[in-house]
């Protein structure tokens, strides 16, 4: 039998300790530092503004634009009904069409009496073909 190894799991080996790094690998190591906005006044001298655009007025249309919506505040009573809708006069079809769907009575007086329609009915050949039970060998027949 052989006995095992104990081997370190954090140890370094000789090569990664003798390797060199490239310039590109340093380059790659270094945190990337990202610069805030500038503000206006510290830009380069070499961005130009134009005069015009340093002397433009809003007109009072791109001022009005320019302010935040206001939202109504909701109503206390939202329950509330106009004086109008209490004194309006409905038409005769919103009458009628208001009016509940009036049904037949659906309670039966015989529930199992057959139609008469039903009694002078007569089977198609297509209707026999149907009836007819599928062919079931003697193995399967009870």
């Amino acid at each position: 039998m052989q006995k095992c190894k104990k081997v370190n799991p954090y140890a370094v080996k000789e090569s990664a300790l003798r390797y060199v790094a490239t310039n590109r690998i340093k380059q790659l190591a270094k945190p990337i530092i990202y610069l805030e906005i500038p503000i206006l006044e510290e830009l380069p001298k070499n961005i130009r503004v134009k005069r015009s655009a340093l002397r433009y007025q809003a007109s009072e249309r791109i001022k009005q634009l320019a302010e935040p919506k206001i939202k109504p505040k909701e109503k206390m009573n939202s329950y509330k009904v106009s004086k109008k809708a209490l004194t309006a006069h409905p038409s005769k079809r919103i009458i009628e069409l208001a009016q509940p769907k009036k049904h037949k009575d659906e309670v039966k007086t015989n529930p199992y009496k057959v139609t008469p329609r039903a009694l002078k009915a007569t089977t198609t050949e297509r209707v026999v073909e149907l009836a007819k039970p599928k062919y079931v060998t003697e193995k399967y027949r009870a």
